[in-house]
């Protein structure tokens, strides 16, 4: 191999970080392998990218890779850097070739060594993932029958949510590059490496004054169209990107907005109106008309939360996930879990839903009369009814799962949060900082959903206590057929309060737990000799939901006075900062508790149990 090595670096002999110029050759798989052996590793674990012979039904010759080196270096060592700080690894070596890459030959390479091989396989994914998504190297694919340059999708995706900007003259450095420019023309190895140290004084004062002129920016990509809505395969997003779309809610591109807008307002607000106003329902029928407006304005309500959300902060942003760096592997992978879930839950409300409405919406036409309207039209109505309560049910419950979905990355952070009081007295100012996070998050869920919250639960009351009194002053014979609307739509507007409100709940209930934990870890350091005597079976006491609380520790006697008061302060200051900031989510400064919640769902339930035992009948 080459002596020379651009973007080379070895930080404190546990990190290289290579970008292999084309005269350095192959990469060397075994000297990467060599430098991430460490005596106190149980496991090495490595990834290598290599070039494959055919895409999409074509022939691969060769793929070209080309990257601004600097700024591919300096990403490069941050991303393996990160890897270090987040995963308790031994060693990390990454390197990644420019130039003209063979088929099977390896492109980029990864190997990390940690004491455990699941530390070890996460830090190596990450740092594959992160080099795909954010290190500027783009490549060129070489067919039988011509070239093309290929996009990286992952890293055409973050940049936007990143919010990271170039200077034109960066940006033209990078235009050459993208817009085939070939290798040869560039400058040599050897002149870049000399001139290195002048470009980093200059990228760093293009940098300074982009902070003072945002005008003389612009986007690192060439392409702008990509936003934060774009559906990756490989992105942990994938699910809910393909749903927004679907959903007509990818506000991503003025294209995209006005599909958006078009089909909210035909969905939501037209076919609703046509066809309360095009069928003659007979006197017992008002039922199916007055369903129409709580399904509508919910939708709307929904419709409105999730664009202006999305609008302002973007999928991962409204999610927390680029947050998630901060906290634990356990975080991570409970949060990974529940998005998985979370359109499970989706799933178990809207399909059951759907068959029931199905059903009474054949039952409906089959009663009804449409004037003026033949055979075709009465089948084309009834589709687009179908699809109008589809889009409103599933923009509503769409709305619910997110609000869930922030709710239990809270609760995985509170669960997190206990580990914390296994520590000594030394770690009450980390412990208060951790806090200190979650709660800022937790004013931000509040301070996002209040409107949504409190709109849907007064359309939801309303509606519930209006379908009552028609159901109640109703004379007519009720059937499925004139009523059937009546049970989908209390159903579903049941199941989404739940959904909603239950994960609410249990986020206060975290935060006001987090008082007792903390004065019982107090009292176990302050006086040892009353918790000496006693096994961890008894300091440990199980929650409603089955998580087990921190094992506690004493104070150990090795610690002189000065230092020993010292903790004893901390302590009690934490554990009273924590008795008057326990609050989960709040609406307007009341806290959404179990209290609350327990009594708002009584009086639902009832007025709910109250329709059903009118409309559902066996005949």
């Amino acid at each position: 191999m080459a002596a020379v090595v651009a973007g080379g670096v070895e930080d404190g002999d546990h990190t290289l970080v290579e970008i292999l110029e084309p005269s350095d050759g192959p990469i060397d798989v075994a000297r990467y392998v060599n430098f991430v052996r460490d005596p106190a590793a149980g496991a090495i674990a490595t990834f290598e990218g290599t070039t494959r012979d055919t895409f999409e039904g074509k022939r691969v010759v060769e793929l070209r890779y080309e990257g601004y080196v600097p700024m591919a270096s300096r990403q490069l060592r941050a991303i393996c850097g990160a890897a270090r700080e987040t995963w308790p690894v031994r060693r990390v070596a990454a390197a990644h070739r420019l130039g003209t890459v063979g088929v099977g030959e390896a492109s980029v390479f990864v190997a990390v060594s940690a004491v455990h091989r699941a530390e070890a396989m996460e830090a190596c994914r990450y740092v594959i993932d992160e080099v795909k998504a954010s290190v500027p190297i783009w490549k060129k694919e070489v067919y039988d029958d011509g070239e093309v340059w290929k996009e990286n999708k992952e890293f055409v995706d973050r940049r936007p949510e990143l919010g990271l900007g170039m200077k034109v003259k960066e940006h033209d450095k990078l235009n050459a590059h993208i817009t085939g420019l070939p290798y040869s023309m560039m400058n040599n190895t050897k002149e870049r490496n000399h001139n290195e140290e002048e470009e980093e004084d200059d990228k760093r004062s293009d940098l300074e004054l982009s902070e003072g002129n945002n005008e003389a920016t612009v986007p690192l990509l060439l392409n702008p169209a990509y936003t934060r809505t774009k559906s990756l395969v490989s992105d942990e997003l994938c699910n809910f990107r393909i749903t927004l779309k679907w959903c007509a809610l990818d506000h991503s591109s003025t294209t995209g907005k006005a599909v958006s807008y078009t089909v909210f307002v035909f969905l939501t607000l037209l076919i609703p109106a046509v066809t309360s106003l095009s069928i003659h329902f007979s006197s017992s029928s008002s039922f199916n008309k007055f369903v129409q407006v709580p399904e509508s304005i919910l939708c709307i309500i929904s419709f409105l939360t999730i664009s202006s959300l999305l609008r302002r902060y973007g999928l991962r942003q409204l999610l927390f996930l680029d947050d998630l760096q901060h906290d634990s592997s356990y975080v991570r992978h409970g949060y990974t879990c529940e998005l998985d879930r979370s359109f499970k839950y989706l799933a178990y409300i809207l399909l059951p839903s759907f068959f029931v409405e199905f059903a009474h919406k054949i039952v409906f036409f089959s009663t009804v009369t449409v004037p003026f309207i033949p055979f075709s039209g009465n089948s084309a109505l009834f589709i687009a009814t179908i699809t109008s309560w589809v889009y409103r049910t599933g923009v509503f419950l769409l709305a619910c799962v997110l609000f869930r979905l922030t709710c239990e990355l809270q609760i995985l952070r509170f669960q997190g949060f206990y580990k914390m009081f296994e520590g000594r007295g030394e770690e009450a100012g980390d412990i208060f900082k951790e806090h200190l996070r979650i709660k800022r998050q937790l004013f931000v869920t509040s301070h996002r959903y209040r409107i949504f919250i409190i709109a849907c639960l007064v359309t939801i009351t309303i509606s519930q206590l209006g379908a009552l009194l028609l159901v109640l002053a109703s004379k007519s014979q009720i059937s499925f057929s004139n009523s059937g609307d009546l049970v989908v739509c209390s159903a579903v507007q049941l199941s989404g309060f739940c959904i909603s409100l239950l994960g609410a709940a249990r986020i206060t209930h975290r935060a006001q737990r987090v008082v007792t934990i903390a004065s019982r870890w107090h009292m176990s350091m302050s006086c040892p000799s009353a918790t000496k005597h006693c096994t961890q079976e008894q300091l440990i006491f199980h929650g409603d939901y089955g998580d087990e609380e921190p094992r506690l520790v004493s104070e150990p006697e090795s610690m002189d006075q000065q230092q020993s008061s010292a903790s004893f302060r901390s302590r009690q200051a934490l554990v009273m900062y924590l008795q008057h900031n326990g609050g989960g989510i709040t609406l307007f400064g009341f806290a959404l508790d179990r209290g609350l919640l327990h009594a708002l769902f009584a009086f639902e339930m009832t007025l709910v149990l109250w329709i059903l035992s009118k409309v559902v009948v066996l005949s």
